[in-house]
């Protein structure tokens, strides 16, 4: 609580049928101590701008996920950075074809280079 407290987040506890639900009210000026952008005074996710990612915030978080492990496959970048298997697809496409990254070997087996 005090760390939400320093962070100027409002927490509300919602009851719920089996037990409770914590929701964390964050409201700042134009950008949070993050770097994250805010839009009418109420944050959106990182990146976003009234809710909608841009292209460049995934391919970032990609590029940063792929130099980690390079054997991710499409699957496990979705659930690791919490987008949609598609847009996964999609951005990787725009990487390679940028030049920006590679995959080396089979697509079971292979690997990302970030070039």
């Amino acid at each position: 609580m005090s760390a939400c407290q320093d962070a100027d987040v409002k927490v509300e506890f919602k009851p719920t049928k089996i037990g409770f639900t914590i929701v964390f009210h964050r409201f700042d000026k134009a950008v949070d101590k993050m770097g994250r952008v805010v839009d009418d005074k109420f944050l959106v996710p990182s990146g976003t701008r009234n809710g909608t990612r841009n292209s460049d915030d995934y391919s970032t978080r990609l590029i940063e996920a792929i130099k980690i492990n390079p054997k991710l496959t499409y699957d496990a970048l979705a659930e690791l950075l919490s987008i949609p298997r598609r847009t996964i697809s999609r951005e990787m496409k725009k990487l390679q074809e940028s030049g920006k990254i590679e995959r080396i070997g089979a697509n079971k087996g292979g690997e990302w280079i970030v070039k």
